[in-house]
């Protein structure tokens, strides 16, 4: 790119306000002025020093967050076969192609194979569940078209769906084990579930974009220009945008991951009473907020006496990090937890908690583990009331 053309196009990015936090994952905190991004690095100015982080190293890069999605706003939702939910006012189809309008403005254009799944009236928390529980969640060997009743019932047919008119005014639509052809008014429709494959030659994802709209974009790209920052989505969606519609871009997927949104491959529950507690995601034993030392936490594991889970790493990364201690909130008997981490069935490390205790900050070396076990005990004969919150635990590189 010429110096001139490149100097305006950073005066443009620096004069938009693109100021950001990021974190890196060694824990480290810059704040500044947004710079460059690409798929290589991020720049920030902060103060008068330009600052470059490899891609690798980011976690998260915070901008302005805020809720531009008002009550009385009403739109569908799109969800790519790349997992990017799109909040849109508009969507049609014209022969292969889907054209998208999102409810910020942004015009999108991706083949209609593309498209995972288009619902209407999504701005309705009852049609959202709804779509989820009955048809999104339950595995399919067929396209679903859904109309919805003059009562507001949401029916589907099963079937399969083809390419859209040239004017975009009806879709094909060959109805199960009939092998009877319709051409369907798109308007009609109230919503379109599609049985794709994924795509194997996709790009990787290398970040999520969340927006101020509540939008989640899959990035495999990202590029700086006259008109902003430009992703790319794996599934080929390109949208630009401005800098107050950009909340957060995050980089933490395959650096570290929450054992709160990990998949246990083996979780053994037991007790020496009668009643078995099972372990929770994200909240205590109770089911509220994991709370420790009066501080409330979003992410976590609440486990108790006796307890085992295990996670699979592959040897993927180099630290267990969490908070361990005794819920504030949840009851039961004083007296020692006794908490374990092992590594490929041999010990790394393990700690003695009692609800006098401070919460101890852990960050433990796990490179190479391929099986990462946390085990949860009685100090003494009781397991009665013995618990532990291990808030924030993650895994990361």
């Amino acid at each position: 790119m010429p110096f001139r053309c490149a100097l305006i196009v950073l005066l443009l990015w620096v004069s938009a306000g693109w100021g950001a936090e990021l974190r890196t994952l060694t824990g480290k905190t810059i704040s500044g002025e947004l710079l460059t991004i690409n798929n290589k690095e991020v720049v920030l100015r902060s103060g008068t020093e330009e600052i470059a982080t490899p891609i690798e190293q980011v976690l998260a890069i915070d901008l302005q967050a805020s809720n531009l999605l008002t009550k009385d706003l009403k739109y569908k939702d799109v969800e790519l076969t790349d997992g990017t939910l799109l909040h849109c006012l508009d969507v049609k189809f014209r022969g292969k192609q889907a054209e998208l309008t999102t409810v910020a403005g942004q015009e999108v254009k991706v083949p209609l194979s593309a498209i995972g799944y288009v619902i209407s009236d999504a701005h309705d928390p009852k049609v959202v569940q709804t779509v989820k529980e009955r048809f999104l969640a339950k595995k399919r060997t067929r396209d679903l078209l859904i109309v919805k009743t003059a009562d507001g019932q949401l029916n589907p047919l099963q079937g399969t769906l083809g390419d859209a008119d040239e004017k975009g005014e009806t879709i094909e639509f060959e109805v199960a084990d009939l092998n009877q052809k319709a051409r369907p008014a798109l308007a009609r429709i109230h919503g379109l579930i599609f049985l794709r494959t994924p795509d194997a030659n996709a790009p990787e994802p290398i970040c999520k974009l969340f927006d101020n709209y509540r939008n989640t974009v899959v990035v495999s790209g990202l590029s700086l220009g006259p008109d902003g920052l430009t992703v790319t989505t794996p599934a080929g969606a390109k949208i630009a945008y401005k800098p107050e519609l950009v909340a957060k871009l995050d980089f933490s997927k395959g650096k570290m991951e929450f054992l709160s949104d990990m998949q246990p491959v083996r979780v053994v529950e037991t007790n020496n009473l009668e009643r078995v507690e099972h372990y929770r995601r994200d909240q205590n034993l109770d089911g509220d907020k994991i709370t420790l030392d009066g501080k409330k936490y979003d992410k976590g594991l609440a486990l108790h006496a006796y307890t085992e889970l295990e996670y699979k790493l592959d040897g993927g990364y180099e630290y267990f990090m969490c908070i361990l201690g005794v819920d504030d909130l949840v009851g039961g008997n004083d007296g020692p937890t006794l908490v374990r981490l092992e590594g490929d069935g041999r010990e790394i490390k393990t700690w003695t908690i009692t609800r006098k205790d401070k919460p101890i900050p852990v960050k433990v070396p796990i490179r190479d583990v391929h099986r990462l076990k946390i085990v949860v005990a009685s100090g003494d004969l009781l397991d009665l009331g013995k618990h532990v919150n291990l808030a924030d635990a993650k895994v990361s590189k």
